[in-house]
Protein backbone atom coordinates (compact mmCIF):
# COMPACT_ATOMS: atom_id res chain seq x y z
CA UNK A 1 0.00 0.00 0.00
CA UNK A 2 1.90 3.26 -1.07
CA UNK A 3 2.32 5.70 1.72
CA UNK A 4 1.06 9.77 0.85
CA UNK A 5 3.55 12.02 2.20
CA UNK A 6 3.11 14.78 4.61
CA UNK A 7 3.34 17.62 1.88
CA UNK A 8 1.58 15.93 -0.70
CA UNK A 9 -1.24 15.56 1.89
CA UNK A 10 -0.99 19.35 2.94
CA UNK A 11 -1.05 20.03 -1.36
CA UNK A 12 -4.48 18.34 -1.25
CA UNK A 13 -5.98 20.23 1.48
CA UNK A 14 -4.98 23.45 0.23
CA UNK A 15 -6.31 22.88 -2.77
CA UNK A 16 -9.69 21.71 -1.67
CA UNK A 17 -9.72 24.90 0.72
CA UNK A 18 -9.14 27.17 -2.49
CA UNK A 19 -12.02 25.08 -4.24
CA UNK A 20 -14.64 25.80 -1.35
CA UNK A 21 -13.54 29.23 -1.34
CA UNK A 22 -14.06 29.70 -5.20
CA UNK A 23 -17.54 27.86 -4.67
CA UNK A 24 -18.49 29.84 -1.88
CA UNK A 25 -17.72 33.17 -3.43
CA UNK A 26 -19.94 32.01 -6.73
CA UNK A 27 -22.88 31.38 -5.12
CA UNK A 28 -22.59 34.43 -2.74
CA UNK A 29 -22.59 36.22 -6.49
CA UNK A 30 -25.36 34.19 -7.74
CA UNK A 31 -27.68 34.91 -4.60
CA UNK A 32 -27.00 38.58 -4.98
CA UNK A 33 -27.95 38.60 -8.35
CA UNK A 34 -30.87 36.47 -7.83
CA UNK A 35 -31.96 38.92 -5.17
CA UNK A 36 -31.42 42.14 -7.69
CA UNK A 37 -33.28 40.52 -10.90
CA UNK A 38 -35.88 38.40 -9.25
CA UNK A 39 -39.36 39.90 -9.11
CA UNK A 40 -40.69 41.33 -6.20
CA UNK A 41 -43.93 39.46 -4.70
CA UNK A 42 -46.92 39.65 -7.67
CA UNK A 43 -48.57 42.99 -7.61
CA UNK A 44 -51.30 44.34 -10.15
CA UNK A 45 -50.67 47.97 -8.99
CA UNK A 46 -47.80 50.82 -9.70
CA UNK A 47 -46.13 51.27 -5.93
CA UNK A 48 -44.58 54.62 -5.71
CA UNK A 49 -42.42 56.08 -2.69
CA UNK A 50 -42.93 59.97 -2.36
CA UNK A 51 -40.23 61.85 -0.23
CA UNK A 52 -42.02 64.68 1.05
CA UNK A 53 -41.57 67.22 4.07
CA UNK A 54 -44.79 66.37 5.46
CA UNK A 55 -43.74 67.97 8.74
CA UNK A 56 -41.24 70.78 9.94
CA UNK A 57 -40.42 74.63 8.59
CA UNK A 58 -40.50 73.52 5.05
CA UNK A 59 -43.54 71.53 5.18
CA UNK A 60 -45.78 73.57 3.43
CA UNK A 61 -43.68 73.60 0.48
CA UNK A 62 -44.27 69.19 1.05
CA UNK A 63 -48.22 69.81 0.82
CA UNK A 64 -47.63 72.19 -2.68
CA UNK A 65 -45.69 69.18 -3.92
CA UNK A 66 -48.20 66.67 -2.92
CA UNK A 67 -51.41 68.44 -4.15
CA UNK A 68 -49.60 68.27 -7.36
CA UNK A 69 -48.80 64.26 -7.50
CA UNK A 70 -52.06 63.58 -5.82
CA UNK A 71 -54.44 65.24 -8.93
CA UNK A 72 -51.69 63.57 -11.23
CA UNK A 73 -52.88 60.36 -9.02
CA UNK A 74 -56.47 61.02 -9.06
CA UNK A 75 -57.10 61.92 -12.62
CA UNK A 76 -54.65 58.43 -13.73
CA UNK A 77 -57.07 56.15 -11.31
CA UNK A 78 -60.50 57.89 -12.27
CA UNK A 79 -59.80 56.32 -15.52
CA UNK A 80 -58.88 53.03 -14.35
CA UNK A 81 -55.48 53.54 -14.23
CA UNK A 82 -52.13 52.98 -16.36
CA UNK A 83 -52.79 50.78 -19.06
CA UNK A 84 -50.50 48.76 -20.75
CA UNK A 85 -50.68 46.31 -23.30
CA UNK A 86 -55.05 46.06 -22.56
CA UNK A 87 -54.37 45.51 -19.04
CA UNK A 88 -54.76 48.51 -16.45
CA UNK A 89 -52.55 49.16 -13.24
CA UNK A 90 -54.00 51.57 -10.54
CA UNK A 91 -51.03 53.74 -8.75
CA UNK A 92 -50.40 54.32 -5.36
CA UNK A 93 -48.28 56.50 -3.62
CA UNK A 94 -46.79 56.35 -0.48
CA UNK A 95 -45.69 59.16 1.04
CA UNK A 96 -42.56 59.36 3.32
CA UNK A 97 -42.02 62.12 5.68
CA UNK A 98 -38.42 63.37 5.33
CA UNK A 99 -39.22 66.22 8.22
CA UNK A 100 -37.85 68.73 6.82
CA UNK A 101 -34.44 67.75 7.26
CA UNK A 102 -31.67 65.93 4.53
CA UNK A 103 -30.32 63.30 7.29
CA UNK A 104 -34.36 62.35 7.86
CA UNK A 105 -34.86 62.40 4.35
CA UNK A 106 -32.08 59.75 3.44
CA UNK A 107 -33.58 57.43 5.89
CA UNK A 108 -37.04 58.06 4.04
CA UNK A 109 -35.54 56.58 1.17
CA UNK A 110 -33.92 53.29 3.17
CA UNK A 111 -37.47 53.01 4.54
CA UNK A 112 -39.45 52.96 1.06
CA UNK A 113 -36.34 50.63 -0.51
CA UNK A 114 -37.24 48.13 2.36
CA UNK A 115 -41.15 48.68 1.93
CA UNK A 116 -40.45 47.52 -2.26
CA UNK A 117 -41.52 50.65 -4.02
CA UNK A 118 -41.22 50.29 -7.70
CA UNK A 119 -39.64 54.17 -7.63
CA UNK A 120 -39.59 57.39 -6.37
CA UNK A 121 -40.94 61.08 -6.69
CA UNK A 122 -38.76 63.25 -4.84
CA UNK A 123 -39.21 65.88 -2.44
CA UNK A 124 -40.04 69.97 -2.47
CA UNK A 125 -36.31 71.18 -0.99
CA UNK A 126 -33.59 71.32 -2.76
CA UNK A 127 -31.52 70.67 0.36
CA UNK A 128 -33.42 67.41 1.42
CA UNK A 129 -32.97 66.20 -2.66
CA UNK A 130 -29.60 67.04 -2.05
CA UNK A 131 -29.23 64.71 1.18
CA UNK A 132 -30.86 61.99 -0.35
CA UNK A 133 -28.86 61.62 -3.60
CA UNK A 134 -26.12 59.28 -1.78
CA UNK A 135 -28.99 56.64 -0.67
CA UNK A 136 -30.42 56.77 -4.12
CA UNK A 137 -27.66 56.37 -6.24
CA UNK A 138 -26.57 53.52 -3.69
CA UNK A 139 -30.03 51.75 -4.37
CA UNK A 140 -30.12 52.19 -7.76
CA UNK A 141 -33.97 53.68 -7.90
CA UNK A 142 -35.36 55.77 -10.55
CA UNK A 143 -35.73 59.29 -8.52
CA UNK A 144 -38.05 62.04 -10.42
CA UNK A 145 -38.06 65.50 -8.29
CA UNK A 146 -40.87 67.78 -9.70
CA UNK A 147 -39.70 70.70 -7.29
CA UNK A 148 -35.77 71.34 -6.28
CA UNK A 149 -34.21 73.94 -8.32
CA UNK A 150 -30.89 74.05 -6.95
CA UNK A 151 -27.90 74.30 -9.30
CA UNK A 152 -25.96 72.01 -7.02
CA UNK A 153 -28.57 69.01 -7.59
CA UNK A 154 -26.76 68.18 -11.64
CA UNK A 155 -23.15 69.01 -10.11
CA UNK A 156 -23.82 65.78 -8.05
CA UNK A 157 -24.30 63.97 -11.68
CA UNK A 158 -26.48 61.29 -10.16
CA UNK A 159 -27.38 58.63 -12.81
CA UNK A 160 -30.60 58.29 -10.89
CA UNK A 161 -31.85 61.49 -10.16
CA UNK A 162 -34.25 63.68 -12.71
CA UNK A 163 -34.82 68.02 -11.87
CA UNK A 164 -37.87 68.71 -13.87
CA UNK A 165 -37.48 72.09 -12.99
CA UNK A 166 -34.64 74.27 -14.41
CA UNK A 167 -32.30 75.68 -11.85
CA UNK A 168 -31.59 79.11 -9.57
CA UNK A 169 -29.05 79.59 -12.39
CA UNK A 170 -31.37 79.64 -15.07
CA UNK A 171 -34.59 81.49 -13.03
CA UNK A 172 -33.05 85.00 -12.53
CA UNK A 173 -31.96 85.29 -16.18
CA UNK A 174 -35.29 86.27 -16.73
CA UNK A 175 -36.85 88.64 -14.58
CA UNK A 176 -33.39 90.82 -14.89
CA UNK A 177 -33.26 90.77 -18.26
CA UNK A 178 -37.19 92.70 -17.72
CA UNK A 179 -35.98 94.95 -14.82
CA UNK A 180 -32.83 96.09 -16.95
CA UNK A 181 -34.96 98.11 -19.33
CA UNK A 182 -36.35 100.16 -16.42
CA UNK A 183 -35.09 102.86 -15.21
CA UNK A 184 -33.31 101.33 -12.29
CA UNK A 185 -29.63 101.07 -10.94
CA UNK A 186 -29.35 99.64 -7.37
CA UNK A 187 -30.15 96.88 -6.35
CA UNK A 188 -30.13 95.15 -2.42
CA UNK A 189 -30.29 91.25 -2.11
CA UNK A 190 -31.35 88.84 0.63
CA UNK A 191 -31.59 85.40 0.67
CA UNK A 192 -32.36 82.44 3.52
CA UNK A 193 -30.04 80.12 4.44
CA UNK A 194 -30.78 76.97 2.44
CA UNK A 195 -29.61 75.53 -0.27
CA UNK A 196 -32.35 76.79 -2.55
CA UNK A 197 -32.04 80.15 -1.46
CA UNK A 198 -28.38 80.74 -1.17
CA UNK A 199 -27.60 79.60 -5.02
CA UNK A 200 -30.44 81.58 -5.84
CA UNK A 201 -29.07 84.58 -4.00
CA UNK A 202 -25.87 84.12 -5.59
CA UNK A 203 -27.38 83.49 -9.04
CA UNK A 204 -29.23 86.91 -8.95
CA UNK A 205 -26.03 88.50 -7.86
CA UNK A 206 -24.00 87.24 -10.71
CA UNK A 207 -27.08 88.32 -13.13
CA UNK A 208 -27.38 92.17 -11.57
CA UNK A 209 -23.68 92.39 -11.76
CA UNK A 210 -23.87 91.22 -15.44
CA UNK A 211 -26.83 93.79 -16.27
CA UNK A 212 -24.64 96.26 -14.63
CA UNK A 213 -27.03 96.91 -11.69
CA UNK A 214 -25.07 98.04 -8.66
CA UNK A 215 -25.35 95.70 -5.84
CA UNK A 216 -25.84 97.56 -2.71
CA UNK A 217 -26.62 95.02 -0.24
CA UNK A 218 -26.17 91.04 -0.12
CA UNK A 219 -26.69 89.57 2.72
CA UNK A 220 -28.21 85.82 3.72
CA UNK A 221 -30.44 85.15 7.04
CA UNK A 222 -31.28 82.23 9.26
CA UNK A 223 -33.92 80.03 6.67
CA UNK A 224 -36.48 80.01 9.80
CA UNK A 225 -36.63 83.82 10.62
CA UNK A 226 -39.96 85.35 11.94
CA UNK A 227 -38.88 89.13 12.53
CA UNK A 228 -36.21 90.73 9.59
CA UNK A 229 -37.28 94.22 10.68
CA UNK A 230 -33.03 94.45 11.66
CA UNK A 231 -32.10 93.33 8.33
CA UNK A 232 -34.88 95.84 6.66
CA UNK A 233 -33.31 98.45 8.75
CA UNK A 234 -29.76 98.25 7.46
CA UNK A 235 -31.34 98.18 3.98
CA UNK A 236 -33.53 101.08 4.18
CA UNK A 237 -30.84 104.06 4.15
CA UNK A 238 -29.14 103.18 1.21
CA UNK A 239 -32.55 103.51 -0.49
CA UNK A 240 -32.00 101.00 -3.72
CA UNK A 241 -34.20 100.68 -6.55
CA UNK A 242 -34.81 97.24 -6.25
CA UNK A 243 -35.10 94.56 -3.26
CA UNK A 244 -34.79 90.79 -4.58
CA UNK A 245 -35.31 88.15 -1.78
CA UNK A 246 -34.50 84.62 -2.71
CA UNK A 247 -36.27 82.27 -0.48
CA UNK A 248 -40.19 80.65 0.38
CA UNK A 249 -43.13 82.03 0.71
CA UNK A 250 -43.29 82.23 4.40
CA UNK A 251 -39.86 84.30 4.06
CA UNK A 252 -41.40 86.38 1.63
CA UNK A 253 -44.29 87.21 3.69
CA UNK A 254 -42.03 88.41 6.05
CA UNK A 255 -40.02 90.76 4.08
CA UNK A 256 -43.47 92.32 2.67
CA UNK A 257 -44.85 92.61 6.60
CA UNK A 258 -41.32 94.10 7.56
CA UNK A 259 -41.08 96.52 4.94
CA UNK A 260 -44.42 97.89 5.27
CA UNK A 261 -44.22 98.41 8.89
CA UNK A 262 -40.87 100.08 8.70
CA UNK A 263 -42.21 102.06 5.39
CA UNK A 264 -39.73 101.02 3.47
CA UNK A 265 -40.89 100.67 -0.32
CA UNK A 266 -38.58 100.18 -3.37
CA UNK A 267 -39.69 101.24 -6.92
CA UNK A 268 -39.24 97.04 -7.60
CA UNK A 269 -39.61 94.37 -4.86
CA UNK A 270 -38.75 90.87 -6.34
CA UNK A 271 -39.38 87.44 -5.18
CA UNK A 272 -38.78 85.06 -7.96
CA UNK A 273 -40.90 82.28 -6.83
CA UNK A 274 -43.92 82.05 -4.68
CA UNK A 275 -45.64 85.17 -5.09
CA UNK A 276 -48.33 82.63 -7.38
CA UNK A 277 -48.70 80.51 -4.26
CA UNK A 278 -51.79 80.68 -1.85
CA UNK A 279 -49.71 81.12 1.17
CA UNK A 280 -48.03 84.51 -0.32
CA UNK A 281 -51.48 86.09 -1.37
CA UNK A 282 -54.18 84.79 1.25
CA UNK A 283 -51.95 85.48 4.39
CA UNK A 284 -50.61 89.26 2.46
CA UNK A 285 -53.69 90.13 0.41
CA UNK A 286 -53.63 93.76 -0.69
CA UNK A 287 -49.78 94.04 0.43
CA UNK A 288 -48.91 91.17 -1.61
CA UNK A 289 -50.07 93.76 -5.02
CA UNK A 290 -46.86 95.05 -7.42
CA UNK A 291 -44.74 91.84 -6.07
CA UNK A 292 -42.87 91.09 -9.05
CA UNK A 293 -41.46 87.05 -9.92
CA UNK A 294 -41.38 84.26 -12.08
CA UNK A 295 -43.23 80.81 -12.88
CA UNK A 296 -42.60 78.02 -15.06
CA UNK A 297 -45.94 77.37 -16.51
CA UNK A 298 -48.74 79.34 -17.77
CA UNK A 299 -52.56 78.15 -18.17
CA UNK A 300 -52.68 79.80 -21.42
CA UNK A 301 -49.84 78.18 -23.10
CA UNK A 302 -51.06 75.41 -25.87
CA UNK A 303 -49.11 72.17 -24.67
CA UNK A 304 -50.61 69.38 -25.18
CA UNK A 305 -50.95 66.84 -22.45
CA UNK A 306 -51.34 63.25 -22.93
CA UNK A 307 -53.09 62.74 -19.13
CA UNK A 308 -53.95 66.56 -18.60
CA UNK A 309 -55.38 67.45 -22.35
CA UNK A 310 -54.00 71.11 -21.66
CA UNK A 311 -52.91 73.66 -19.16
CA UNK A 312 -56.05 75.28 -19.10
CA UNK A 313 -58.17 72.06 -18.08
CA UNK A 314 -54.98 71.36 -15.61
CA UNK A 315 -56.12 74.50 -14.54
CA UNK A 316 -60.06 73.70 -13.94
CA UNK A 317 -60.12 70.67 -12.48
CA UNK A 318 -57.32 72.38 -9.45
CA UNK A 319 -59.61 75.38 -9.55
CA UNK A 320 -62.74 72.76 -8.67
CA UNK A 321 -60.59 71.21 -5.90
CA UNK A 322 -58.82 73.52 -4.21
CA UNK A 323 -60.55 76.45 -5.18
CA UNK A 324 -57.77 78.55 -6.85
CA UNK A 325 -55.31 78.68 -9.39
CA UNK A 326 -52.26 76.64 -8.79
CA UNK A 327 -48.77 77.65 -8.75
CA UNK A 328 -45.82 75.76 -10.36
CA UNK A 329 -44.38 73.52 -8.25
CA UNK A 330 -48.00 72.43 -7.82
CA UNK A 331 -47.81 71.92 -11.93
CA UNK A 332 -44.65 70.47 -12.03
CA UNK A 333 -45.29 67.87 -9.77
CA UNK A 334 -48.27 66.83 -11.53
CA UNK A 335 -46.60 66.76 -14.70
CA UNK A 336 -43.66 64.30 -13.33
CA UNK A 337 -46.45 61.80 -12.77
CA UNK A 338 -48.06 62.32 -16.48
CA UNK A 339 -43.84 62.26 -17.81
CA UNK A 340 -43.25 59.29 -15.68
CA UNK A 341 -46.75 57.80 -16.90
CA UNK A 342 -45.89 57.85 -20.43
CA UNK A 343 -42.85 56.06 -20.47
CA UNK A 344 -44.36 53.13 -18.56
CA UNK A 345 -46.89 52.77 -21.50
CA UNK A 346 -44.08 53.46 -23.85
CA UNK A 347 -41.84 50.98 -22.49
CA UNK A 348 -44.30 48.53 -21.19
CA UNK A 349 -42.79 48.77 -17.69
CA UNK A 350 -45.14 46.69 -14.87
CA UNK A 351 -45.48 46.21 -11.43
CA UNK A 352 -43.43 45.07 -9.70
CA UNK A 353 -40.65 46.52 -10.51
CA UNK A 354 -36.43 44.53 -10.13
CA UNK A 355 -33.21 46.20 -10.80
CA UNK A 356 -33.99 44.98 -14.90
CA UNK A 357 -37.11 47.43 -14.90
CA UNK A 358 -35.38 50.41 -12.98
CA UNK A 359 -32.85 50.40 -15.26
CA UNK A 360 -34.93 50.73 -18.01
CA UNK A 361 -36.96 53.14 -17.22
CA UNK A 362 -34.18 55.63 -15.83
CA UNK A 363 -32.78 54.77 -19.68
CA UNK A 364 -36.06 55.91 -20.98
CA UNK A 365 -36.06 58.92 -18.80
CA UNK A 366 -32.99 60.10 -20.19
CA UNK A 367 -34.26 59.43 -23.89
CA UNK A 368 -37.60 60.70 -23.84
CA UNK A 369 -39.15 64.34 -24.67
CA UNK A 370 -42.78 64.09 -23.35
CA UNK A 371 -45.40 67.19 -23.80
CA UNK A 372 -47.01 68.06 -20.61
CA UNK A 373 -49.54 71.01 -19.04
CA UNK A 374 -45.46 72.42 -18.32
CA UNK A 375 -44.02 71.89 -22.06
CA UNK A 376 -41.65 69.39 -23.58
CA UNK A 377 -40.09 67.67 -20.55
CA UNK A 378 -36.47 66.67 -22.16
CA UNK A 379 -33.75 65.99 -19.74
CA UNK A 380 -30.14 67.15 -20.35
CA UNK A 381 -27.16 64.84 -20.32
CA UNK A 382 -24.84 67.77 -20.76
CA UNK A 383 -21.87 67.88 -17.66
CA UNK A 384 -23.90 71.95 -16.89
CA UNK A 385 -27.52 70.81 -16.83
CA UNK A 386 -27.08 67.11 -16.17
CA UNK A 387 -30.64 65.54 -15.63
CA UNK A 388 -32.36 68.87 -15.35
CA UNK A 389 -35.58 69.35 -17.78
CA UNK A 390 -33.67 72.88 -19.53
CA UNK A 391 -35.27 72.54 -22.31
CA UNK A 392 -38.12 74.64 -19.79
CA UNK A 393 -35.57 77.82 -19.40
CA UNK A 394 -37.18 79.18 -22.72
CA UNK A 395 -40.81 79.06 -21.29
CA UNK A 396 -40.71 81.36 -18.15
CA UNK A 397 -43.10 83.95 -17.73
CA UNK A 398 -42.32 87.13 -15.40
CA UNK A 399 -45.08 87.82 -13.60
CA UNK A 400 -46.87 91.00 -10.47
CA UNK A 401 -49.45 90.79 -8.53
CA UNK A 402 -52.43 93.26 -9.55
CA UNK A 403 -55.14 93.49 -7.72
CA UNK A 404 -54.45 90.17 -6.15
CA UNK A 405 -53.92 88.53 -9.30
CA UNK A 406 -51.15 87.21 -11.19
CA UNK A 407 -50.74 89.20 -14.57
CA UNK A 408 -48.22 87.91 -17.20
CA UNK A 409 -45.87 90.36 -18.35
CA UNK A 410 -43.72 88.87 -20.46
CA UNK A 411 -42.77 86.88 -22.80
CA UNK A 412 -44.91 88.95 -25.11
CA UNK A 413 -46.44 86.01 -26.47
CA UNK A 414 -48.84 85.27 -23.41
CA UNK A 415 -48.27 88.74 -21.92
CA UNK A 416 -51.58 89.79 -20.13
CA UNK A 417 -50.94 93.34 -19.02
CA UNK A 418 -48.47 96.13 -18.48
CA UNK A 419 -46.05 96.23 -15.02
CA UNK A 420 -47.53 98.77 -12.40
CA UNK A 421 -43.97 100.74 -12.06
CA UNK A 422 -42.76 102.19 -9.72
CA UNK A 423 -44.36 100.42 -6.80
CA UNK A 424 -46.85 102.47 -5.05
CA UNK A 425 -46.55 103.49 -1.53
CA UNK A 426 -48.19 101.50 1.35
CA UNK A 427 -51.66 101.87 2.60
Amino acid sequence: MNKISISSKSAIARVLVIIIIVVIIIAAIAVAAYMLLKPAPERDYFKIGVILELTGELSRGGYVCKRGYDLWVKVVNDKGGITIDGKSYRVELIYYDAKSDPAEGAKAVDKAIADGVDFLFGPYSSAVCLGTIPVIDKYGIPYFCGSPESHLIPEKKSKWTFQFLVTTRETPIPIIEFISKLPLKTVAIIGADDAFSKSLAESFKAECERKRFQVVFYEIYPLGSTDLSPLITKIKPLNPDVLINAGHPSNHVVVVRNAKELDFNPKIMVFHWGIDTADFLGQLGPDANYALGVTMWSPKASWKDPVFNSPSNFLKLFENIHGREPDYSEASCAATGVFVQKLLETKKLTPPFNAEKREALRKAAEEATVETILGPIKFSTEEAHWHVNIELAKYLVVIQVQNGKLIALAPEAIKEGELIFPKPSWK
